[in-house]
């Protein structure tokens, strides 16, 4: 009853509401004109907007392209180190070896092309080491935008504009040039696509500057390094051609200021050319100058003769006993065939590179005198903040009488040459620290160079000594090929079985040499080394240090005594057109 009720209420009172609608219109005639101009001016602004949304859609697409362009490069390029100059590398003469320039890059918009096939087939046509495969999926995809190349040339440029494709568009970029190619590549290391230091100094140069965060306020200056282009490339000259000549599979050379550490030249074969740094992930491109180790042989007995000189109390004209091999807690060291003495002077032992002789220096001075007369020269030390990723030291994890009987003579304790060169200046500067150095000066500024910190005491009479004994081998013994040079040299051969399997090989050797010069007053040290090297001659055991490193130390350093700083000590003049300045 109550529900039929409220239907009827409501009935009635709607039946109400119509009479006084119809009333109401009846009495305002305008009220039918008004609707239909208010639903006028509602439809008007519909269109209005949607006008408005046809015209940004059609203008953001065909005529503001390059903003779209920039908001997707800044999504899609994670940093923006590739568009800040790097500063120029210079050689201490202000040769030019590294500088930017820009190269445009090829980039495409693959979500408005219609034909990605046609276009496939003709950048194939023009850029042939592409990847096929890859080109097709950027090309097939929904992107917006794609790097297809980066970095071409303007022949290149030219024949993907003349194509004609609206789809396709080019950015210019810094790109990284290295004037000299090959020419120390292991010096100045490489970039990435994105300007960013890799290796060598240019890696150094980002880790100084701190490119990675602070690129909106890097110093503009330039680089200059101590390298000296002219003599780096004839050293680098020299070590191809005995490379080639004895057949080895490798070299290195480095050149260093014994004093500053500043080093001239640093060549390590093979190398690579970093404006292709895709072969610098070679094996067998690997810098041997920092970021190899070695068993350098006898070219370690330096250190073992300075050991004895400071802290034997044996007379130096004193004879060791040579008739027998020597035993060590059953390690034998062998009888040497160079020589039919049973008994050899500190001298004679020295110039006839006697292991026998060696192992009964650090036998008579001690296995633990021994590891820390080489720890106090630095020839355990590890760290070199200029050359990112050089190896440590590695010697034996039990240090012995043997241990210290083989690494004597150079077995047993294997070092990269920059920590070897690095560590025989301080013996014979003094006993000074020397922290190798590429980096000459920034702009004006000079590089600042750590004071001099004296980390090995030696007696003035062990350095006269170790300089008369490499002296000596040089007129008398294993460096006799340096005998006539140009310049008055000091120096000592090493020669090393390889290590393969884990078992000395007969037949490969690591040979090498370091001299010091001129001996008037001692500046420079030069380290040169060849890996596997064969011999020249019908007898195929000729393959030690003296039949070749040593030969090619003397070229190299005939031909220096004509630079500026050593022409004044040259024993004798070369022709003009052998000159390098």
């Amino acid at each position: 009853m109550n529900m039929i009720m409220k239907k009827y209420v409501f009935y009635h009172n709607l039946k109400h509401l119509k009479k006084l609608q119809e009333s109401f219109i009846k009495d305002n005639p305008h009220y039918n004109m008004r609707l239909c101009v208010l639903f006028g001016c509602v439809l008007f602004l519909y269109a209005l907007i949607i006008t408005r949304l046809l015209f940004l859609g059609v203008n953001s697409d065909d005529f503001k392209q390059p903003d779209v362009i920039q908001s997707v490069l800044r999504k899609q390029v994670k940093d923006r180190v590739e568009q800040i100059q790097r500063p120029n590398v210079y050689d201490r003469n202000g040769q030019l070896l590294a500088h930017d320039l820009y190269a445009p890059s090829l980039y495409a918009t693959p979500y408005k092309i219609p034909n990605p096939g046609e276009i496939e087939d003709e950048l194939m046509h023009i850029f042939p080491s592409l990847d096929r495969d890859v080109l097709r999926r950027k090309l097939y995809s929904d992107s917006k935008f794609v790097w297809l190349k980066r970095g071409i040339t303007q022949k290149q440029k030219e024949q993907v504009y003349n194509l004609g494709f609206p789809w396709l568009a080019f950015k210019d970029e810094i790109k990284r040039v290295y004037p000299n190619g090959h020419m120390l590549s292991h010096v100045l290391g490489y970039t990435n696509i994105n300007n960013k230091g890799q290796d060598g100094i240019e890696l150094y140069i980002d880790t100084l500057r701190r490119l990675s965060s602070e690129y909106d306020n890097i110093p503009k200056e330039s680089v200059y390094l101590t390298i000296d282009g002219q003599i780096n490339y004839f050293i680098e000259k020299q070590l191809r051609e005995a490379i080639k000549r004895y057949q080895a599979i490798g070299g290195a050379a480095i050149m260093m200021n014994m004093h500053n550490g500043e080093i001239l030249a640093l060549a390590s074969l093979p190398d690579f050319d970093p404006n292709h740094p895709v072969m610098a992930l070679n094996s067998t491109t690997v810098n041997r100058i920092s970021r190899s180790r070695y068993e350098l042989g006898s070219t370690i007995k330096p250190f073992t003769y300075a050991l004895f000189l400071e802290y034997s109390e044996r007379p130096l004209e004193s004879f060791f006993d040579i008739s027998q091999p020597l035993t060590v807690n059953g390690f034998v060291v062998k009888k040497s065939n160079k020589t039919h003495k049973n008994s050899l002077s500190l001298a004679e032992g020295f110039i006839t590179s006697n292991n026998i002789v060696s192992s009964q220096i650090v036998q008579e001075v001690g296995f633990e005198e021994h590891l820390a007369f080489l720890k106090e020269a630095h020839l355990l030390k590890t760290d070199f903040q200029q050359f990112p990723g050089s190896v440590k030291t590695q010697i034996p994890k039990m240090w012995n009488d043997v241990s210290s009987t083989s690494s004597a003579f150079g077995y047993g304790i294997a070092l990269s040459p920059l920590r070897y060169i690095s560590s025989v200046a301080v013996l014979l500067n003094g006993g000074y620290a020397v922290e190798p150095t590429l980096i000459k000066s920034t702009g004006s500024n000079s590089h600042n160079v750590a004071p001099k910190k004296r980390i090995l005491k030696l007696k003035d009479t062990t350095i006269e000594s170790l300089y008369a004994l490499l002296s000596l081998n040089v007129t008398q013994g294993t460096g006799i090929a340096l005998k006539n040079i140009a310049l008055n040299v000091g120096g000592k051969t090493g020669t090393a079985k390889k290590a393969i399997a884990g078992k000395y090989s007969d037949k490969k050797v690591l040979t090498s040499f370091i001299s010091v010069f001129p001996l008037e007053k001692p500046q420079y040290l030069l380290f040169v080394m060849l890996d596997e090297p064969k011999s020249t001659t019908k007898d195929p055991r000729k393959t030690s240090s003296y039949y070749n490193a040593a030969p090619l130390s003397a070229q190299i350093i005939d031909r220096l005594a004509v630079t500026k700083g050593l022409i004044s000590y040259a024993r004798k003049r070369m022709p003009n057109d052998d000159y390098l300045y």
